[in-house]
């Protein structure tokens, strides 16, 4: 069952690349309704055997024990918050620390705000206890092909596609974070 639904992801990653390709052309969006709460597990069980290989435990935090129902397209957001996961990881473990971390020092943490139980706003948050961002680099980090990682296996478009994925759904991505102690990013 757990190969089946990687095995899915991956088909999902790579029919999302192949439209992401063309950095010009427009997202094609499917709303629907969706559970995000479901939608969110699923995408943290996809990313979290590859963070426990590099000690790092991503948490969901707040969940509430109901369905949380938004109108999505369940590919791309599934798509942005595996994005979102993946540069957690990639920022902890930039990190370098004085002393041995502790469990906390290297945790992601992915939470739901907002009218979680009315048909409002809900964003998904998610803080990681990175790297953060650079200040030179805020500026930047949404511009296609701009990237801080010495590997550019992903060319810089991963948060330049979660920010036109949000667009495209009349949503948002904004980010808080203090170089040295992390960042957290929303989706809206």
């Amino acid at each position: 069952r757990r190969l089946a639904a990687i095995s899915r992801g991956a088909d999902t990653i790579r029919q999302l690349c192949y439209q992401l390709n063309d950095i010009s052309a427009e997202i094609p969006v499917e709303l629907a309704s969706c559970d995000i709460r479901s939608l969110l597990r699923e995408c943290i069980d996809l990313i979290r055997s590859e963070a426990r290989t590099k000690s790092i435990r991503i948490v969901a935090a707040g969940f509430p024990k109901c369905a949380v129902r938004v109108k999505v397209d369940r590919r791309w957001i599934g798509y942005s918050v595996q994005c979102l996961l993946r540069n957690a990881i990639e920022s902890i473990e930039s990190k370098s620390f004085d002393r041995p971390p502790k469990k906390v020092d290297r945790q992601i943490v992915v939470s739901l705000e907002g009218a979680l139980d009315t048909a409002g706003p809900v964003s998904v948050n998610v803080r990681d206890t990175g790297v953060g961002i650079a200040e030179r680099n805020r500026d930047r980090i949404f511009q296609p092909l701009f990237s801080t990682k010495k590997r550019r296996e992903t060319g810089g478009l991963g948060l330049f596609s979660v920010q036109r994925i949000m667009l495209q759904h009349g949503g948002s991505v904004s980010f808080e974070s203090n170089a040295g102690h992390g960042a957290t990013f929303k989706l809206t």
